[in-house]
């Protein structure tokens, strides 16, 4: 059927599919997607003009939502129908699969600031990187050692280890680009609505992998450090507490070691980030509705706000999207959205859980479900 998700292949439109999935996420980092279609040229493969590692773009309502490439192709028959689905994924997923390639990259990254050092290990597998300006400055007056990646060491993981130490969230918008940002605060256009244009909802609370103290230990480059000496100069240390565990009698340490560009500033960043996502992620919200852009013709982005009025769930509060699901299949076009608080990815000090007296805000109120 015809639908509004163009698939863009060396200048070719596709647009009429079967099924379809396209899933971005803030935490994934390499958007992917999936095309099923009626195999017209059944045992003519070559007119579909679709190749594997062919550079392609998807579309949704005129907005650009993923450029990667075709990594898959798909071609089946069973029961008189003939098949073909083309899958693949964000540029970004070269950052994923792949390590830096110290033969012909060069293995010097000392004194370059983190920003450096990532454009550079981007750059050796050909993404762009972009970064928003509220932490550009951070990002360049951060400092890496030589060894800022070890051999063998996936990209990303650097790059995932960086954003926890200096709380930046790596993501793509869509354009193939590595984007260096942080929580946002814009609103989408449409609120999810209980009986308006909800069409499921369910909220996830889980205290599984929460811990009441998180303890972050680095040195400042001293090989075989004791980690432990709070004497020595080249220690540091961050520590950081969730009371809402406190506040349940439980005593659930977490012990944090941090590698060689670790400072006092650093090792507490890193451990308020554990702490807030952790705690973000027990507090998971999965929204479907109808369709995949909103009443304006906004496609659902990550990185967005949205209000939700949802009394069947308890959750008349905005959340923030992290996840973005769109599909097409025999319930029709919808779009899935994975929720947490707001503040999940913000770097703040927790503080003792809200009383009678003082409302706490989001999920603050709904804390412990179930409890008094």
């Amino acid at each position: 059927m015809e639908t509004h998700i163009k698939l863009k292949v060396k200048g070719s439109l596709y647009t009429t599919w079967q099924t379809i999935t396209i899933q971005q996420s803030l935490i994934q980092i390499a958007g992917s997607f999936s095309f099923t279609a009626s195999n017209r040229y059944a045992g003519e493969f070559v007119k579909w003009k679709i190749k594997m590692g062919d550079l392609c773009t998807v579309e949704i309502g005129g907005t650009t939502v993923l450029t990667g490439y075709i990594e898959e192709i798909l071609d089946d028959y069973a029961n008189g129908k003939h098949t073909i689905t083309f899958r693949g994924r964000d540029k970004t997923a070269d950052l994923v699969d792949c390590c830096f390639d110290f033969f012909t990259g060069g293995s010097e990254f000392k004194n370059l600031s983190v920003l450096q050092t990532i454009t550079k290990l981007c750059a050796s597998v050909k993404v762009d990187v972009t970064v928003d300006p509220t932490i550009e400055v951070a990002l360049k007056e951060g400092t890496t050692k030589s060894k800022a990646i070890e051999v063998g060491e996936y990209i990303f993981d650097v790059i995932a280890r960086y954003g926890r130490q200096y709380g930046f969230l790596p993501y793509t918008k869509g354009d193939g680009a590595l984007f260096l940002g942080v929580p946002s605060k814009v609103f989408a256009n449409d609120s999810l609505v209980q009986g308006v244009n909800l069409k499921a909802n369910g909220v996830h609370w889980s205290i599984k992998e929460r811990y009441s103290t998180y303890y972050v230990e680095g040195h400042r480059g001293q090989a075989g450090a004791n980690y432990w000496d709070k004497d020595l100069s080249y220690a540091a240390e961050g520590v950081a507490i969730d009371y809402d565990l406190v506040n349940l009698g439980r005593v659930r340490p977490l012990v944090i070691l941090e590698n060689d560009d670790a400072s006092n500033d650093t090792c507490q960043t890193r451990a308020d980030w554990e702490l807030n996502l952790r705690k973000g992620a027990g507090q998971r919200i999965t929204s479907v509705v109808k369709g995949w852009v909103q009443s304006n013709g906004d496609v659902w982005k990550l990185n967005t706000r949205v209000n939700i009025n949802d009394d069947k769930i308890q959750i008349n509060a905005p959340g923030l999207i992290t996840g973005v699901k769109f599909t097409l299949d025999a319930r029709g076009e919808q779009t899935t959205l994975m929720l947490v608080p707001p503040d999940t990815f913000v770097l703040k000090r927790d503080k003792p859980a809200a009383t009678k007296e003082t409302k706490g805000t989001y999920f603050d109120t709904v804390a412990n479900p179930g409890g008094s």
